[in-house]
């Protein structure tokens, strides 16, 4: 595919490819001639100092690449060639001079790729989709700012298009980007898909991190928290209850929002969704309920479908309009490892049924989407068993696999949380009930190495299970933010990652003691970095520490607000513990009343107990007259054996004694007959 352009009644036509043999010439067609000629191109005469020895030949024989006009230059935009390169290469041809060499650009330079769309907007290239060296499809969004020759990743939400190559896109009304048609590798599209450039969003809404639920002390929690991540001020969300909420929800659901622990929550639309989850509302499935962002109304959304049975300690993660849902742990304590799918616009949920070994049922693991096609699942924990395994699920052939790690071993853990940024995929926290993980872990996706970002003390607050993790763009930079966990005690602390630029094994994090003062650390540290230009990128530390901003130090201003802060902090603690106490004397008093009743049954029991005695001492008398029966039980054998012989001996007296009898009888009767 070559790469065209009109430039004063002028078509430039550069590259492409022809029997399967990439193009290098440049040709022109004069529009009003209808002539064509060869453009002759020169070697930039500093071509040796922007580009090594692989890429000084005039022009590389490409395809697939881009081209548009920017002031008296073409610039030739991505595109596949022999010259093998990670990312986009940026070239120009004069167009006076006909020289020609490579743009050097800066930022977040995408991967190299062939296929895509690039359109003009302004002093901007928007570039999307595409399909890299690898054969990997793309639909992720670059900005290339011609003044700056500055890369930028764009954030957008809503469902993107499928991943798509050889499509095309223009800009409607200085606004609107629309992408048509293009394939992937076993289908062609027609649809229409538009951007719209002014309202896409960050990772976080609108660079907020929302917090939502939770437990302590075995309590469930109930309250929105929102953390502005440009102020880096803490704000409590008071929430509405829908107002058909009772057409919607029975009445031991209508509360504004249930005290609820091991749920997940994502952004869709204005809302943000809280999915699954253990509370004292007893549910038999999963209940799924929403926050509107702009009135603060809450409520339950109504599903259909095959709704799955309630759990907590899941992993959810949108993909496209859906949500799939893994695992987690029933009310029941029984674990799972079943599969679901939510539909989003029809709310109808789904049960996908895979093949080949799927993970061991398991809970409170974490889960990616890469590539649009491939779901992954890290960790997690059984009853007894504590994993750092790694499985896959192909979303397209619905198949399990369990593919070898590269790189650092790694502990197993459960309550850690992640997030992905492009292709790599961070994870942060959890631990095995008995320890803390101390390392902070990067996974590339795509070569699916694992490395150690960086590694803190094991009673770090980082080092917790049960923390939260979300990405947001800062300053067009990067960052990860992590709250909360428990470590042996229960967290409030913002963390703030800055992975480097270029180099992203060696990041940087930013730690505050409290929410307060973990805004002025931040800020702080970004002043200082926009002052005195720190390039992250050119530290050589191996061993990243956890770098701590005193702004006490550098602002009395900014001291006062964070004492005032901290008393905030401090007077919510006070008045936390002050509830606590109160519940705990309630508690105190209901012992009390107890101990009392089981005074009066004590006695009672006593009473009980003296009776027994009593009865017993009787008892015992009788059991000794009778041991005396049974001790003189052989003297009277030894009577009754005497009497037997005496009898015996009688018998036998009285045997003899019989025919004496009868003889003399019978001669007297003998004596009177005759």
């Amino acid at each position: 595919m070559h790469a065209a352009a009109v430039v004063d009644d002028k078509l430039y036509i550069a590259g492409g490819s022809r029997n399967g043999r990439y193009i290098s010439d440049v040709k022109v067609l004069d529009l009003g001639s209808l002539a064509w000629s060869a453009v002759k191109l020169n070697v930039e005469p500093n071509a040796d100092k922007v580009e090594d020895s692989s890429t000084r030949e005039k022009l590389p024989a490409s395809s697939g690449h881009s081209m548009i006009k920017w002031e008296n230059k073409l610039l030739l935009i991505a595109g596949h060639s022999k010259n093998v390169s990670d990312s986009v290469t940026v070239r120009f041809i004069d167009l006076e001079s006909h020289q020609c060499g490579v743009v050097e650009t800066s930022g977040k330079v995408p991967v190299a790729r062939g296929g895509q769309s690039v359109t003009l907007f302004g002093s901007k290239v928007i570039m999307f989709g595409g399909e890299d060296r690898g054969r990997r499809l793309l639909n992720d969004v670059h900005v290339l700012d011609l003044e700056t020759m500055t890369w930028n990743v764009v954030e957008t939400t809503q469902t993107p298009p499928a991943p798509r190559f050889d499509h095309t896109a223009a800009v409607h009304a200085q606004r609107y980007l629309l992408i048509f048609g293009g394939c992937s590798h076993s289908l062609f599209f027609n649809d229409l898909h538009v951007l719209d450039l002014e309202t896409h969003a960050a990772a976080v809404v609108d660079d907020k991190l929302y917090i939502a639920g939770g437990s302590r002390n075995g309590r469930y929690i109930s309250d929105v928290k929102v953390l502005d991540l440009g102020s880096l001020a803490w704000s409590a969300v008071k929430l509405n209850v829908e107002p058909n909420a009772d057409k919607v929800e029975d009445s031991s659901t209508r509360e504004k929002l249930p005290a609820s622990s091991g749920h997940s929550m994502i952004k869709w639309e204005n809302k943000l969704l809280l999915i699954a989850g253990h509370s004292k509302n007893v549910s038999d499935s999963v209940t799924v309920r929403f926050i509107d962002l702009e009135s603060h109304q809450c409520g339950v959304v109504e599903t259909s479908g095959k709704v799955p049975v309630a759990r907590g300690g899941q992993s959810v993660t949108l993909f496209g309009s859906k949500v799939i849902m893994f695992g987690g742990e029933d009310r029941g304590r029984r674990l799972l490892n079943d599969v679901h799918v939510l539909d989003l616009e029809t709310m109808t949920w789904n049960v996908v049924e895979t093949t080949q070994t799927p993970p061991a049922p398991r809970f409170d693991h974490t889960a990616a989407v890469h590539a649009q096609r491939y779901l992954l699942i890290f960790g997690g924990c059984s009853h007894s068993l504590f994993f750092n395994d790694l499985h896959v699920l192909d979303l397209e052939t619905m198949e399990w696999s369990q593919p070898e790690i590269k790189g650092d071993l790694v502990t197993s853990r459960a309550g850690h949380a992640g997030v992905t940024i492009d292709e790599n995929w961070y994870i942060v926290g959890g631990g095995d009930n008995k320890s803390g993980a101390t390392e902070t872990l990067m996974l590339n996706m795509s070569k699916l190495a694992l490395s150690v970002l960086t590694s803190i003390k094991g009673r770090d607050p980082l080092a917790s299970e049960g923390l939260s993790v979300c990405s947001a763009l800062v300053e067009s930079e990067n960052i990860l933010v992590a709250f909360g966990g428990y470590n042996g005690k229960y967290n409030n602390e913002v963390f703030v990652m800055r992975p480097k630029p270029r180099d992203s094994a060696q990041p940087k994090i930013f730690q505050s003691p409290a929410a307060a003062a973990a805004a002025a650390s931040v800020t702080a540290a970004y002043a200082l970095t926009k002052s005195e230009k720190l390039d992250f990128t050119h530290l050589e530390d191996s061993n990243p520490k956890l770098v701590q901003v005193n702004s006490f130090q550098r602002d009395l201003s900014a001291e006062i607000n964070a004492i005032r802060e901290e008393k905030k902090v401090l007077e919510s603690s006070l008045a936390e513990v002050k509830s606590e106490n109160s519940d705990l004397m309630a508690k105190i008093d209901e012992t009390k009343n107890t101990y009392a009743e089981l005074s009066k049954e004590l006695q009672s029991v006593q009473g009980q107990l003296v009776a027994e005695r009593s009865r017993c001492a009787k008892l015992e008398a009788q059991i000794s007259e009778l041991q005396k029966t049974l001790e003189s039980m052989p003297s009277i054998e030894q009577e009754v054996q005497l009497l037997r012989r005496q009898k015996s001996a009688l018998e036998r007296d009285m045997e003899r004694a019989a025919p004496v009898q009868r003889q003399s009888s019978g001669g007297v009767w003998r004596w009177i007959g005759g």
